[in-house]
């Protein structure tokens, strides 16, 4: 639950293995979730031109019904919901045990 004026900070999950939002609705102005490439990348090959494999971040939109899965320790984050309505989405985490 994602109430109007509120954000979620970057962070990630660790002692998990995947991460995942189920989004339970949409509205066309709800803040997309972002995930952020990490800073231990030791070669950085100089870019001449941007895109989705080599930019520093990456933003997916929120859309009803969507599953959403990415690696746990992937630094992820919400901008502030402008709307006046919740942002509704069932978060969850896969830890394997044994």
């Amino acid at each position: 639950l994602q109430r109007p004026g509120s954000a979620f900070r970057s962070h990630a999950h660790f002692n998990n293995v995947f991460s995942g939002v189920f989004y339970l609705n949409e509205h066309p102005d709800f803040p997309p979730i972002t995930f952020w490439r990490p800073n231990e990348t030791n070669i950085v090959p100089r870019a001449t031109k941007y895109n989705i494999f080599n930019q520093g971040s990456f933003q997916q939109n929120v859309k009803k019904d969507t599953l959403v899965m990415f690696p746990a320790w992937l630094q992820h984050s919400v901008d502030i919901n402008p709307t006046d309505a919740d942002r509704l989405g069932i978060s969850f985490n896969v830890m394997l045990r044994g």
